[in-house]
């Protein structure tokens, strides 16, 4: 199995742990602050995705959120030199405890401190999305890009 095949299976996994949690009884804490929260679904998710991972690759680097092994690595000091996996198990923790569904889960590989694949599965949409150096981008399978529209009407607003 390549890592594609893994980060697709890992997402896809990760995704059906989340949704059998209901956000409004999950287990809850926080982390540093209020707005800083990890849930039972958090922990569940990234024990999930590291398990997927290291059942191909048990030798790999995996970072993530919940997970302090590895976290120091991602200092800037080491970036340029970083191999391995970035994982955030619930990307959007608060949205998810809220009820809203709009989360998802995001993993990366990363090669020597550049991005190389990357994915993020909305698990209520049923939507991955993958992007590979020198591949492109797609959402479940079929290729994604940037809009080339350079002009647009003057009801259009982009708030930053």
């Amino acid at each position: 199995m390549n890592r594609k095949d893994v980060l697709v299976s890992a997402l896809r996994k990760a995704g059906a742990v989340i949704l059998k949690y209901d956000p409004a009884t999950v287990t809850t804490a926080l982390k540093t602050n209020a707005g800083d929260l990890v849930t039972a679904a958090d922990i569940a998710s990234e024990k999930n995705i590291i398990n997927t991972i290291k059942a191909t690759f048990p030798n790999e680097l995996v970072i993530a959120e919940e997970t302090q092994a590895g976290q120091e690595k991602l200092s800037s000091d080491n970036l340029s030199r970083l191999t391995g996996w970035v994982v955030d198990p619930i990307d959007g923790t608060n949205n998810f405890r809220r009820g809203m569904a709009y989360s998802g889960i995001s993993i990366g590989y990363i090669e020597h401190g550049e991005i190389v694949l990357g994915g993020i599965l909305d698990p209520y949409r049923n939507q991955l999305y993958l992007a590979e150096i020198g591949g492109g981008a797609t959402c479940n399978d079929l290729p994604i890009h940037v809009s080339s529209k350079t002009i647009f009407d003057p009801g259009t607003r982009v708030c930053v």
